[in-house]
Formats: C-alpha cells, sequence, structure tokens
C-alpha cells in the first residue's frame, strides 16, 4: 500500500478507513450469524454476497491496520504534534458521522407495529427494522389504538371473554360487513335471526376470518352459499370472527351458540388457529393485525383444560404496565422472550439497533416440545367441543380450511398445515376436508386478492367449499333429531 504520509489529512483519512472498513465486517459478521442462529457458519463467508464483503472489510481493516500502526511509530518520535491532530481529527469526524447517522435514522424511521422501521433508498440494510424492541414505542404506537378500541360504533368490539368479538346491530365502515341483532355475520344491519320463523334445521358456523368470510361480501362467503344450497327450511348462523384461535371459537360456541340449539355445528379451522391458540397478547405474536387485545390461553394441567387471562387483561391495562414483564401469563405467551425486551446502550441508540439488531427470538411452534404443546392443547379444546356439542343434541363437525401453504408445500411434515392436521387425529372428532374442492381452482382465483398469503378465499373459493360441505352434510342430516328449543 502506497499513501503520501507526509500530508497532514492522510492518517485521519486512512484512520476513518480503517473505521469503516472495521465497521463493515463487524456489521456483516454479525448479520451472518444472526442468519444461521447466532453462530457463524464458515461456508457461509465464501458461499454469500454478505460474507464476501466481510471478508474484503476485514482484509482491508488488517492492512490499514498494519500501516497506519507503522506510522504511529514514526510519528510518536519524529511528530508528536501532528499525530495527536490526526487523532483528534479522526475522533471528531467519528462523533459527527455518528451523531449525523443517529439522527438520520431516528428522523427516517417509521413507527409500526413491530418497532421503527428505517426508510432509506435505496435499501441497504436487510429488513430495515430496529431491534430491540422497546416497550415504550409500543405503548406509543397502540395508545391511539386503544382509544379507537372502546369507541362506540366498531364492527370489531371487545370483549371480556372473547377478547375481540363482533357487535350487534354493526355495519363496517368500508360497508362490507353487517352484523344481526345477536352479533352475528348478516345481509343487513339489525336483522334479528332470533326473530325469523323457526327453521326446520339450523347450522351454525365457528372459527376465524376464513369461516367469517373476511374481504367478501356476505352473500359470497361459504356459509350463506351453503344455506342457498341446502334449500328451504335450513338456517345457517355465521358466527365466525376474524382472528380467532381454536380457543376463541369454542369459547364463542360455547356462550353464544349453544342457546340456539344448531343441528350441526360447523367448526372452521386453518392451520395457523392452532397456532393462536397458544397466544395470550396479540402485540406479540400477530403484530401485523395491530390488534391492542390479549386472549384467553388453555393449558392443559392434569389432562385437564384450564383457562388463563379469563375475563381478559383490557387494552387500558396492557398498556398502562411501565414494563412488558409486570404483564401476566408472558409465561404462557411463547411469543414471549426476556431477552428480547433487555434495555442498554444500544437499545437507546437507532443507529446501533439498525446496525447490530438483535437476532429475532421467534418461537418454533411447528418442532419440538412447543408443537406437542401445540397439539395437546387443540386436541383437548376439540374434544371438549364435541362432548358439549354431543351433549347438546348437536353433531360436531370440524372443517378443514386451507392455507396457501397446503397448495406450495402440502408435504412437508414440518409445516403448519401438518402440525395441524396432526392436532384433527390426535383430537378423532370428525372432519370434512376442503382442500381438494379449492385446489381444483385455477391459483390466482382461489382467493379474494389473488395468490397473495394474507389474501382469503374467493367468491369462487368459498362456492366449492359450501359445495362440497353441502354434499357432506346432506348425508348426514337426517339421522340428526331436531332439537324442540330455540332462542
Amino acid at each position: 500500500m502506497s499513501l503520501k504520509w507526509s500530508r497532514p489529512w492522510v492518517l485521519p483519512a486512512a484512520l476513518l478507513g480503517f473505521e469503516l472498513c472495521l465497521l463493515g465486517a463487524a456489521v456483516s459478521f454479525h448479520r451472518l450469524a444472526g442468519q444461521s442462529g447466532g453462530t457463524l457458519a464458515i461456508g457461509s463467508l465464501f458461499a454469500t454476497i454478505r460474507g464476501g464483503i466481510a471478508l474484503c472489510a476485514a482484509a482491508g481493516a488488517v492492512a490499514l491496520a498494519v500501516a497506519i500502526g507503522r506510522q504511529f511509530r514514526s510519528l510518536r518520535e519524529s511528530s508528536p504534534r501532528r499525530l495527536q491532530f490526526a487523532v483528534v481529527a479522526n475522533l471528531m469526524v467519528v462523533a459527527a458521522v455518528a451523531l449525523v447517522g443517529e439522527l438520520a435514522v431516528r428522523f427516517l424511521s417509521t413507527p409500526t407495529s413491530r418497532g421503527p422501521v428505517f426508510a432509506c433508498i435505496p435499501p441497504v440494510f436487510e429488513g430495515f427494522r430496529l431491534r430491540p424492541r422497546l416497550w415504550e414505542e409500543v405503548v406509543a404506537f397502540y395508545g391511539p389504538l386503544v382509544e379507537k378500541s372502546a369507541a362506540p360504533d366498531l364492527y370489531i368490539v371487545r370483549d371480556d371473554l372473547l377478547g375481540w368479538s363482533v357487535g350487534k346491530s354493526r355495519r363496517s365502515t368500508n360497508g362490507l360487513y353487517f352484523a344481526s341483532a345477536e352479533g352475528i355475520r348478516s345481509g343487513r344491519e339489525g336483522v334479528a335471526f332470533a326473530e325469523e320463523p323457526r327453521p326446520r334445521r339450523r347450522i351454525a358456523l365457528v372459527g376465524d376470518s376464513q369461516t367469517f368470510g373476511w374481504e367478501i361480501r356476505f352473500e359470497d362467503s361459504w356459509g350463506h352459499q351453503l344455506e342457498k344450497l341446502l334449500g328451504p327450511g335450513y338456517q345457517v348462523l355465521n358466527f365466525g370472527v376474524t382472528g380467532y384461535g381454536v380457543d376463541q371459537a369454542f369459547l364463542r360456541y360455547k356462550r353464544d351458540v349453544v342457546p340456539w340449539k344448531p343441528e350441526i355445528v360447523l367448526f372452521g379451522i386453518l392451520p395457523h388457529d392452532v397456532k393462536r391458540s397458544m397466544a395470550v397478547y396479540c402485540f406479540l405474536d400477530f403484530p401485523t393485525w395491530e390488534y391492542p387485545y390479549s386472549k384467553p390461553r388453555f393449558s392443559v394441567e392434569g389432562g385437564e383444560l384450564k383457562l388463563s387471562n379469563s375475563p381478559v387483561l383490557a387494552p387500558e391495562e396492557i398498556f398502562a404496565r411501565e414494563s412488558i414483564h409486570g404483564l401476566p401469563f408472558l409465561a404462557l405467551d411463547p411469543a414471549y422472550s426476556p431477552e428480547s425486551w433487555r434495555r442498554g446502550v444500544r437499545s437507546r441508540l437507532h443507529l446501533a439497533r439498525l446496525l447490530f439488531p438483535e437476532k429475532r427470538s421467534e418461537p418454533d411452534l411447528n418442532r419440538g416440545a412447543l408443537a406437542e404443546e401445540v397439539r395437546t392443547v387443540n386436541a383437548g379444546i376439540l374434544r371438549a367441543f364435541e362432548r358439549l356439542a354431543t351433549a347438546e343434541g348437536s353433531l360436531p363437525i370440524a372443517v378443514y380450511l386451507p392455507a396457501k401453504a397446503d397448495f406450495d408445500a402440502p408435504d412437508d411434515p414440518e409445516g403448519t398445515p401438518a402440525l395441524a392436521r396432526s392436532v384433527l387425529d390426535l383430537a378423532g372428532i370428525e372432519v370434512v376436508d376442503v382442500t381438494d374442492a379449492v385446489r381444483a381452482l385455477p391459483e390466482g382465483e382461489r382467493h379474494s386478492r389473488g395468490d397473495s398469503s394474507e389474501s382469503h378465499f374467493s367468491r369462487l373459493a368459498c362456492t366449492r367449499i359450501a359445495e362440497r360441505l353441502a354434499g357432506a352434510i346432506r348425508g348426514k342430516i337426517p339421522a340428526v333429531k331436531p332439537a324442540d328449543k330455540r332462542p
């Protein structure tokens, strides 16, 4: 390396170059280690672009360190004042760059439910998300959502037992959803199903947004289409609620559906629903939903189901806590990791959180002990549902609703669909699987927003589901004894 060391600016520039190379190597090594679970894989240094950058930056830092070290020894004897100038100048530049960088990251970061996101063009930092998460940032983001959740005209409302539910006699702000006087999805606002002529047969649906028919009209939902296919004398009541896990759907059945004495209860189960049953706090487990609610949580003790966080902790109580560590039932929520919420100097510096983010501590509910708990808890809930429905004179049927992974990776033994199917096998409940009915459609016609993983069933997919269920029900309902009492 040939540098004109006689010029006064060369040594400070060399020092800055050394520090930049050192920083680049440290950032690259840190991110490589984060990608490989906290340990740096040697092979990734030579097989990835980031590994190449790390090696080049490290080599540059070593070369500059050797050259600077020699110059330091020379200047210490011949020109100590020049050496002092170089060091002071370098420290001033580093401090200025760090200050400008910190202010820039703070100014260009956007608050989100998962923490600040750094917006930079062109994108340089993978993910752009600042980690670790800070409790005060979570509180600041969810504060307005807590206030909004108390509004009297929301379609989805707070519920002390379920966490949230459909409001009574409501219309959504987008005009797509209506609720009956009983809080059941309907085709128009305020209709009272209890006042309609007594149906010969009544069928109730419980489940999540795919059962509810999110993103499509009531008339296009598979519940309503099922009612039309079954013909006059059948009433299908849709008690589905967006975001529900298996646990909330069961509790909704137990409280809201049982009084209606349906002949058949269809329990819609999406693969992700079995994971939702393990959650307590939405901001931890499902931050993209931006729900400020907590939810009830079942566990199995001594072979029996035990319900915790019931009644649920209200949003105001959650975000009034001084620290996340003060929330109850955190030990039951697998998404909570104390290490992800540690406070320190790095957590206060946005630039440090961007350059050296903490490794994501997301639990793997598909494997190991957590997967076994998912199976045990959800199977216990479904068995309790089957026992209660049978005791109430209803025929309980689980409806397996496929996720996008059922089409993209149907044979993955460690995927969420395989986990959900193992839950159903363990529960021993009767299941109608509508996967093939949906798979028969072209990929772009299965969901309301094409092939988006966040999208819901399209009208056409709901038609296929309703046809599959109508065929299954016609073969069963003659053997079901009609209930004598109606609400």
